[in-house]
């Protein structure tokens, strides 16, 4: 199995898949971003993350390969340092998002606490898992993981998940 971080960043979401799958494709169009993480994959021992210094938009060329995932946490940042929570402002920006659902790949999205759902309910199609990641009743992230976009069934699933004060990793 393998995840695709199309949205690279530091790493530290390719470091945490890269204990859960078999391999990690990192990319990142920042160069010297994806140098620091790549050097630092490598001092922790990390050899199944691939790094790729590129932007998001050139991953459309791949074809879709079965037990594969996608994974986007896209800038939701403004130059001032306030968030975006509108699936129009972000980067890569929702058109790309919905060519990837297009071609077929599973999608994990990674956005904004103050995501409308009922929007991103109706911009999506097909199965669609939301979950809430919460602690101490304060949303923390909001997960869209949806697959099938092509499909004629609709089903929606929301699910809320506390966010334990410890955490472990698998070695």
């Amino acid at each position: 199995s393998a995840v695709h971080d199309l949205t690279g960043g530091l790493g530290i979401d390719s470091l945490a898949f890269s204990h859960q799958v078999q391999k990690v494709h990192y990319r990142e169009p920042n160069a010297e971003l994806c140098s620091m993480a790549e050097r630092n994959f490598h001092r922790l021992g990390r050899s199944q993350i691939e790094c790729v210094n590129e932007a998001a938009e050139s991953f459309l060329e791949r074809a879709f390969n079965g037990g594969e995932l996608v994974y986007l946490d896209p800038d939701r940042r403004l130059g001032e340092g306030g968030q975006r929570s509108s699936l129009k402002r972000m980067q890569p920006d929702w058109a790309f998002i919905e060519q990837l659902m297009d071609k077929g790949w599973p999608l994990l999205l990674k956005l904004s606490p103050l995501q409308d759902l009922t929007d991103l309910i109706q911009r999506t199609s097909g199965k669609r898992t939301i979950c809430i990641l919460e602690r101490r009743g304060e949303c923390k992230e909001v997960l869209l993981f949806c697959q099938n976009a092509k499909a004629e069934e609709e089903n929606v699933s929301i699910v809320l998940a506390e966010v334990q004060e410890k955490w472990t990793t698998q070695k």
